[in-house]
């Protein structure tokens, strides 16, 4: 195998080693930032129970710059009431910003956050009676 000069003295078949890890290094790096990123403790659903408020999650407080997802008139509502399949499902909010829940009726969504009205369902089902220490999970599943 003939070497070719590259005015180093060095081939430059002597750098792919080098090349190859300074490739992986790379890769790994990126995969760092991405994973890092995945692993955020928010999240746009909602999905811890509003009661567990440190959650997905999606709190106003760990959005840190993100903004805040708005509940908005036509956006499908996924709620559970953990334990109450009864109070628990699919709902949605209705062209005048409300979503009709069971036992509770009407209820306001619109320009709410997803923890916004998770906190104020906990509050209403403790209130009614109707669930003693409720676990609330929403989340916005979409437009209708």
């Amino acid at each position: 195998m003939s070497k070719k000069a590259t005015g180093t003295g060095f081939a430059a078949s002597d750098f792919r080693p080098f090349k190859t890890a300074i490739g992986v290094a790379k890769v790994c790096l990126v995969l760092g930032v991405v994973s890092g990123c995945s692993s955020n403790q928010g999240g746009f659903s909602g999905s811890q129970p509003a009661s567990d408020a440190g959650y997905t999650g999606n709190t106003d407080t760990n959005a840190g710059a993100l903004a805040v997802y708005r509940i908005k008139p036509g956006d499908q509502l996924s709620v559970n009431v953990l334990g109450y399949d009864n109070l628990s499902g699919n709902f949605p909010v209705s062209g005048n910003g409300q979503v009709n829940l069971p036992q509770l009726g009407p209820i306001a969504a619109a320009d709410k956050s997803v923890n916004e009205l998770q906190n104020e369902l906990v509050t209403r089902y403790s209130s009614t009676g109707a669930v003693s220490n409720p676990k609330i999970l929403v989340s916005v599943l979409g437009p209708q």
